[in-house]
């Protein structure tokens, strides 16, 4: 059985918090912040408003102590079904300095929890986040890991080249709605790969977009397209289409609209080095007479629209082509980084230039 990606596990956590019967206790940890901080936001809807002042309590690790933290979850809610204790940061409680009268108080403090654990408040809610979960070695770890009252999530960091699935993902399970995979890709490409902002902004498209028509480019463009009208996914079709004087456009106006010339350029570079990658492994498989289902497994091409997208692509490069290329990113890699007194704006155009011939 494939493991959940994040979205998937995000989703299920939800539900549960949501439901009737949630567990009493939630780890959650991971790099990617924004999935433990939209659960948070679901735990604390469970209190009424009018209660949050006697029933959530919101700590910090560095700012309390454990044995603080177990008095209140033992506490009961006052005139509400449910008290929510969120404690962040929670490796934080054992990062202090202490002196050397108070390290068994701090032993002691620790292995408080693990009663708790076994035997949690059923009326208190209780969250625990931190970018990574108790060592599995550790009796706490393993009881964390093992208990029927504590869910351990693990909330992996999205990739860049997993933000247009996610967009997609994120559009269907938030709005039911639809949105076409290169509508999806300019999202990444028009925002970034930061999730908070990215939600923020599909709330727009999302709330735009009316009917039940997918959102395409259009729609993207409409709503969020004038904050930067060219992006590398434009830059890319003339590019791969041989037009030099369009390319040298689209790139200026890229720079033109960039808070950072030399920022633009490194993720530039680096967005054709994925781009020529792709292309040459699928041209080195082709040689290998795999099929389309072959290759799509081999590079972990989840829907045909990426695979034809990449074939269209690659027809416009001959394999005797991709040294080359590689050679003038590498170039143009280490002159941004300092090995050349070229201007950012020198160093993409020669760049460019080079990779169409």
């Amino acid at each position: 059985m494939a493991r959940e990606n994040s979205i998937q596990l995000y989703k299920r956590v939800d539900e549960e918090l949501k439901s009737p019967g949630p567990k009493p206790v939630y780890y959650l940890a991971g790099e990617e912040a924004f999935f433990t901080e939209r659960l948070q936001k679901t735990a604390i809807s469970r209190v009424p408003p009018d209660l949050k002042d006697f029933n959530l309590d919101i700590l910090y690790g560095q700012d309390t102590t454990l044995q603080k933290v177990v008095g209140i979850c033992r506490s009961y809610p006052m005139m509400a079904e449910m008290r929510v204790v969120i404690l962040r940061e929670f490796h934080g409680l054992f990062k202090k300095e202490v002196t050397d009268d108070e390290q068994g108080q701090q032993g002691s403090s620790y292995d408080e929890l693990i009663p708790y654990l076994e035997q949690p408040n059923p009326t208190t809610l209780f969250i625990i986040t931190d970018e990574k979960a108790p060592a599995g070695n550790t009796r706490l770890g393993k009881l964390i890991k093992n208990s029927e009252h504590v869910g351990l999530y693990l909330f992996d960091q999205v990739s860049q080249d997993q933000v247009a699935d996610w967009v997609i993902q994120w559009v269907t399970l938030n709005y039911k709605k639809q949105i076409e995979p290169a509508a999806a890709e300019l999202m990444y490409h028009l925002v970034g790969s930061d999730l908070l902002l990215l939600s923020t902004e599909l709330d727009k498209v999302c709330t735009y977009k009316k009917g039940g028509d997918p959102i395409n480019q259009d729609d993207v463009r409409s709503v969020i397209g004038v904050y930067r009208p060219y992006t590398v996914i434009e830059l890319k079709k003339a590019l791969v289409s041989k037009k030099k004087s369009e390319s040298l456009f689209i790139a200026e106006q890229m720079l033109h609209k960039s808070q950072s010339d030399a920022g633009e350029v490194i993720r530039t570079i680096g967005f054709f080095y994925s781009v020529f990658s792709n292309i040459w492994q699928l041209q080195r498989l082709s040689q290998k007479g795999l099929g389309r289902e072959q290759i799509m497994k081999e590079m972990g091409l989840r829907s045909t629209y990426h695979y034809s997208s990449l074939v269209s692509d690659a027809r416009a490069f001959g394999p005797a082509e991709i040294p080359a290329i590689f050679e003038a990113l590498l170039d143009a890699d280490m002159a941004i980084k300092g090995y050349s007194k070229l201007d950012p704006e020198t160093v993409l155009m020669m760049m460019i230039k080079r990779i169409i011939g």
